[in-house]
């Protein structure tokens, strides 16, 4: 009797004893299908195994494949499944260089069975670790300058390749495009309180004009002249000389980015240091002198938002904010478009259309630029940052994180394209 009791303990102690080490893995026994994008996630599928005691689905994610399937419980599961029917599986899309999946499925017992591995290869790239200050979209070349805090990146959109960069201060920079003597160039705005300028096609520095202040946005008009704002004063210089034309500061001491209306001489600033945001027009003639200036009148009754703010090429209108607000160029508001209060709302004007992001939907969604009302909706792969149009293309900065309150955690930013044929 004592001998059975003995063997009894031994033979708990053993079982009580086991561990992932003891586990029977057998490889292969699971067919996990080709990896695919449904819906801008990645689908997972695999058969329905037969095991005793079946107690879950470990998926794992790696950036290098398995290759020792005995140790897959070193490797962080990214989720637990307990049904056994539940054999499909979806994943966010991630900018990583590769990424592989297995499945495992563990029973109670001490054998578990492992999937062959999927590779899904890198979603994107060009891959950036920030999300930039600004974007400047010159369809010539293909080109996109991506501004960085303190460098310029030149990427080529359709072989998705940086091709050079610019090496600046550690300042804040934002640009602009114009033309000079019928060359293109790139005006660059820097919180050091210089406007740099850029050929763009050779990006050599041309000429620097030194103002003073923080400058966020510099504009041009049709007579070579620049105009730029800096906190409660607006300067208009020469380009042809680089000298100094006119300033106007009036009772407006505010912060705030100005948009060059086309066709017209007139000048909009929305405000970024007041609260409610302000909206104000400067009228300048041929010669770059300020004619006069004035404030709306609604002073908060309509939305406003420095950050997002767009001029309609014809100079007839502006949008502005998350709603998509539009105003004339007299500053009378007109309407919003859509009824979503829309995340991180940008737009590109072409053809007669308006493209707003609907960033956390990952979708562009389609307005009329005449009537304002909804065309229809395009859905993106990553979340829409910045989005430009190229003939029948859309061109996207996206992300793989929603950007939420202003804190993007581990967000990349790579460039999705949409053909719109």
């Amino acid at each position: 009797m004592r001998k059975i009791l003995y063997l009894l303990i031994i033979v708990s102690i053993f079982v009580n004893s086991c561990s992932d080490d003891d586990l029977t893995v057998l490889s292969n026994r699971i067919a996990l299908k080709e990896l695919t994008i449904e819906n801008s996630q990645i689908k997972l599928e695999w058969n329905r195994p037969y095991i005793q005691n079946f107690d879950s689905y470990r998926i794992i994610r790696t950036t290098e494949p398995i290759t020792n399937f005995e140790n897959y419980y070193y490797y962080e599961s990214i989720a637990k499944i307990t049904d056994i029917d539940e054999t499909v599986f979806y994943d966010n899309l991630t900018l990583k260089e590769d990424v592989f999946y297995t499945v495992v499925a563990t029973s109670s017992a001490t054998n578990a069975l492992v999937s062959n591995s999927q590779k899904l290869d890198n979603t994107g790239k060009v891959i950036f670790e920030d999300r930039p200050n600004d974007v400047v979209f010159y369809p010539e070349g293909n080109k996109l300058f991506m501004f960085y805090r303190s460098k310029i990146y030149l990427v080529d959109y359709e072989t998705m390749e940086i091709s050079d960069s610019i090496v600046l201060s550690p300042d804040e920079h934002y640009g602009t495009l114009g033309n000079f003597n019928n060359k293109d160039e790139l005006y660059v705005s820097c919180s050091n309180g210089s406007i740099r300028i850029f050929d763009i096609k050779t990006l050599t520095e041309i000429a620097t004009i030194s103002v003073g202040g923080n400058i966020k946005s510099v504009v041009c008009d049709d007579f070579n002249n620049l105009y730029l704002k800096t906190y409660g004063r607006i300067y208009s210089y020469s380009r042809s000389t680089l000298n100094f034309i006119d300033g106007y500061s009036g009772v407006f001491s505010y912060n705030g980015t100005i948009k060059h209306l086309k066709n017209s001489n007139r000048i909009i600033e929305i405000t970024s240091n007041i609260s409610p945001d302000n909206l104000i027009y400067y009228d300048h003639d041929n010669s770059g002198n300020f004619t006069s200036a004035d404030d709306d009148n609604y002073h908060g009754d309509h939305p406003l938002n420095h950050e997002i703010f767009e001029c309609f090429p014809e100079g007839n209108y502006f949008i502005t904010d998350k709603v998509g607000a539009i105003y004339n160029q007299y500053l009378d508001y007109v309407t919003q478009i859509g009824d979503w209060y829309y995340n991180e709302f940008e737009n590109f004007f072409v053809d007669n259309y308006i493209y707003a992001i609907k960033a956390e939907e990952k979708e562009i969604e389609l307005y009329s630029k005449t009537s304002f009302s909804y065309v229809k909706t395009y859905t993106t792969t990553f979340y829409p940052v910045f989005v430009f149009k190229d003939n029948s293309e859309l061109i996207i900065i996206g992300s793989d994180y929603y950007e939420s309150n202003y804190y993007y955690g581990n967000a990349k930013y790579t460039i999705e394209k949409i053909n719109l044929n």
